[in-house]
């Protein structure tokens, strides 16, 4: 069995985590380690950056959990991240297959003088399932879900749209993984880029069209998991 190991060292990101009020009042700043194991034989061989993981791809999405789940635990923060490292791609889409992951989250204001906490964890691909909900306009991958967050990937079929809607009580908050989709919002349309971030407040309305030929995905953090009599469709 032939495995490839890339490394992300000293990834800085600011985000609000901690159990205590002051915590949630200010963000402090987490390093990130992060070791991911997979077969990279076939990106080798074609030289081609789509068959292998990007490392700024990593780095954003890393960001975006860290940022969007606003933990009160680095336990929680660290099973998150796997899980989404872990997830295999939306059906009908080929990717790489990572075979394990090994995060390191280290906090630095937690302690007196220059003692650091860290959490570390190592998990492996098999046996976890995750579930996957079937939509008129795609799919929704349930990536992860605790007692206070759910978070998911929407994945919007070529041509297809989902439908404008805000939420009543949800805190959310999304980044575009795909080129191809528009935003519709009662601001008017938008074409968007990979890696535009959104956080929209309760009662915000919201929805996007694939105009691309392949599948267009976004990641979404729910605060809390998410409710379907909580979503109004407009």
């Amino acid at each position: 069995m032939r495995s490839t190991f890339i490394q992300l060292e000293d990834l800085r990101v600011d985000c609000l985590i901690g159990v205590w009020s002051h915590e949630r009042k200010k963000t402090q700043q987490i390093r990130v380690d992060i070791t991911v194991e997979f077969d990279a034989q076939n990106a080798a061989l074609e030289d081609d950056l789509e068959a292998t993981l990007n490392y700024a791809d990593v780095s954003r999405d890393v960001a975006f959990i860290l940022e969007a789940g606003q933990f009160k635990l680095l336990e929680s923060a660290t099973w998150m991240i796997q899980q989404w490292l872990l997830a295999p791609p939306p059906t009908g889409l080929d990717g790489h297959s990572i075979r394990s992951v090994e995060v390191r989250l280290t906090k630095f204001g937690a302690l007196t003088g220059s003692t650091l906490a860290t959490v570390r964890s190592h998990r492996e691909r098999t046996p976890l399932k995750y579930g996957v909900e079937h939509k008129e306009w795609g799919s929704v991958d349930i990536i992860g879900e605790t007692n206070r967050l759910g978070f998911y990937r929407l994945n919007v079929a070529p041509g297809q749209t989902l439908p404008t809607h805000y939420h009543d009580r949800m805190r959310e908050e999304e980044l575009i993984l795909s080129s191809g989709l528009v935003s519709l919002s009662e601001d008017g349309e938008e074409v968007l880029p990979p890696g535009r971030r959104f956080a929209w407040p309760r009662g915000v309305i919201h929805g996007y069209r694939n105009e691309g030929d392949r599948i267009a995905s976004i990641l979404c953090m729910d605060s809390p998991p998410f409710l379907p009599e909580d979503e109004r469709v407009v």
